[in-house]
């Protein structure tokens, strides 16, 4: 199996996995903080949040699993590892608070 294939599995399990963690341990608001002094953060549906990560993960896995890359793929790497950054990010913020 080609490298890009197992990063694809790689990045829709982890997808799946914030998507689950996101509906069984978050709130029903999800609140974004960009700064830590910040007095009025950002507060979003978990539903619009789920959808919107939901909908960039797709096109993301679909470059990652399609052939017409012709191996040049890093590009996409870097996406999908910003996108699960930012996942893991939404999820730590809003359970510690």
């Amino acid at each position: 199996m080609p490298a890009h294939r197992k990063i694809f599995y790689a990045f829709v399990a982890l997808t799946a996995l914030f998507m689950l963690m996101s509906l069984l341990y978050l709130g029903h608001d999800i609140v974004l903080r960009f700064n830590s002094t910040d007095d009025q953060p950002y507060v979003f549906s978990k539903y619009i949040i789920i959808i919107f990560i939901g909908i960039i993960s797709y096109f993301i896995g679909y470059q990652l699993y399609d052939e017409k890359n012709k191996g040049d793929y890093t590009k996409w790497y870097l996406i999908a590892f910003i996108l699960l950054a930012i996942d893991l990010w939404i999820i730590i913020i809003n359970i510690s608070s």
